[in-house]
């Protein structure tokens, strides 16, 4: 019977030890080690003999620090044996010197002493759970969080991050400061106690202000997209824009930026504006006014000029003659200027309502006006179909005009041709006018739509040099763009935009 029953109890003992070590070598993240007192392998479970690249058995008696030296590690299970009291640690570092490709990998281990039923000891269970990727994501969080904490202090913005603070009723009531960066900070200080963090922000606020904060807290909490507003702080004299964030449930942050500066730069600028506006418009009346009032007595004086020459003129020596035939010609020269002054004066002031215009009409009339000039220069005319636009159309013919002239004037000695075109983009219309005459040097693509304005002489090339400025008025008038693209002596061509518009 005793035999019978000893032979069930080791039988037990065993059905146990294989149970725990069949639970111990299936555990994938524990490593599990026994060692003897000279940290010889007793036993490893499957784990860590597939970490270390063996079989389990292969490394049964195999010394622990003659596979893996290290004087510190070894220093420390010595430690543990000799005092018997446990040791474990977190994310240390380790290699596997046979998982190759794997690196520096990191652990949490224990190391716990084994002793007899009277107390020697006998020798360590070395336990490890791999925590590399755990390691990581704590190492990138930490990175993360210092980033956010660079930008936090360095943003020149005031950034106070606060936790809303509610009744009994659960209606928000102030905010308490959390954290502020450097810019919050001074802020902050410079109107309320020192030391912001921990303390109501009603502290730092007056009483219609917190109101005014309190309503747009309950809105960003019911709505939770953020709020943009600006106002003056009463406890300073300046002007903010701030934005309110949610967080989550509980906190929130508010990022505010000195706007009085940039306020009072564009309330001079809007006065600058309006001064310049009136002063354009005093300029453009007074050009208005004394052009026309210069053109009776600049006729008269033509008038007279001409008279003497047909009465008198053969009384006059050639010097005589001479004094003036330059006296009449400036007098036309300065009714030319007198007409075009008054023509870019009108571009605003005498401008008609915009309407339907067919520019292939415009294009055909433009011709026509200028039908004696072509035929003179012998200039070929190549003129695409063109669209509707909304425009005004006597303005347009202007334009055109400018253009053509223009061409016309600056066209090479033979083989004139000028081509008239429009290209279609989304939302506008660019009609262009190319020539292959002498060109310009493209460093001069500004200067030439200023008034006055001339590259060439007047003997060279005879004219105001206005014309271009007023095509220029009248396409910004338009909302268009008007520039040239050129070459010295290989053509030039202009083009001008018009918004696209619905049929009136």
């Amino acid at each position: 019977m005793r035999a019978e029953i000893a032979k069930q109890d080791k039988q037990g003992v065993e059905e146990e030890r294989d149970r725990l070590r069949a639970i111990v070598d299936g555990t994938r993240r524990m490593n599990l080690v026994y060692l003897d007192r000279d940290f010889n392998f007793i036993w490893v479970n499957e784990t860590f003999a597939r970490n270390c690249g063996y079989r389990p058995d292969e490394m049964v008696g195999l010394n622990l620090f003659i596979l893996y030296p290290n004087d510190v590690v070894k220093a420390l299970f010595r430690k543990v044996f000799d005092s018997g009291a446990p040791a474990e640690g977190r994310d240390s570092e380790f290699v596997f010197p046979d998982q190759q490709g794997r690196g520096v990998t990191n652990w949490d281990w224990n190391l716990d002493p084994v002793k007899s039923p009277d107390g020697e000891m006998q020798g360590l269970i070395f336990s490890l759970v791999e925590t590399t990727e755990r390691h990581k994501a704590e190492m990138a969080l930490r990175e993360s969080e210092t980033r956010f904490r660079n930008l936090f202090e360095m943003i020149q913005e005031a950034v106070t991050v606060c936790r809303i603070v509610r009744d009994a009723e659960g209606r928000i009531v102030d905010a308490l400061i959390l954290d502020v960066n450097p810019v919050s900070k001074r802020l902050l200080e410079g109107v309320g106690p020192k030391k912001p963090e921990a303390r109501p922000l009603s502290q730092y606020l007056e009483g219609d202000q917190l109101e005014g904060l309190r309503r747009l807290l309950e809105v960003l909490w019911s709505e939770r997209d953020p709020i943009v507003f600006e106002g003056g702080w009463s406890m300073t004299d300046r002007r903010y824009r701030a934005t309110l964030f949610k967080l989550d449930d509980e906190r929130f942050f508010i990022s505010a930026v000195d706007i009085t500066d940039i306020k009072a730069a564009q309330k001079q600028a809007e006065e600058f504006a309006e001064k310049l506006k009136q002063s354009n418009a005093d300029l453009q009346q007074f050009a208005y006014i004394a052009s026309h009032d210069l053109q009776e007595p600049l006729r008269m004086v033509i008038s007279y000029l001409t008279l003497l020459g047909e009465r008198h003129g053969d009384a006059l020596d050639p010097r005589g003659k001479e004094f003036l035939y330059y006296a009449m010609e400036g007098g036309r020269s300065m009714r030319q200027l007198i007409d075009d002054l008054l023509t870019y004066s009108r571009v605003d002031s005498r401008a008609r309502p915009f309407s339907t215009v067919d520019m292939n009409a415009v294009a055909s009339r433009t011709i026509t006006q200028l039908k004696v000039q072509i035929e003179e220069a012998m200039v070929e005319l190549d003129i695409d179909p063109l669209p509707d636009v909304i425009a005004d159309e006597l303005q347009m013919v202007q334009v055109m005009q400018n253009l053509i002239s223009n061409a016309i004037k600056f066209r090479r000695r033979e083989g004139a041709i000028i081509h008239i075109g429009v290209e279609e983009r989304p939302n506008e219309w660019v009609f262009f006018v190319r020539d292959n005459g002498i060109g310009l040097d493209m460093v001069h693509k500004d200067r030439i739509f200023a008034m006055f304005q001339r590259l060439h002489t007047r003997d060279e090339y005879p004219g105001t040099g206005i014309g271009l400025a007023i095509s220029k008025k009248i396409v910004e008038r338009h909302d268009g763009k008007i520039w040239v693209e050129s070459k010295n002596g290989d053509g030039s061509t202009f083009y001008f935009t018009i918004p696209k518009a619905e049929k009136l």
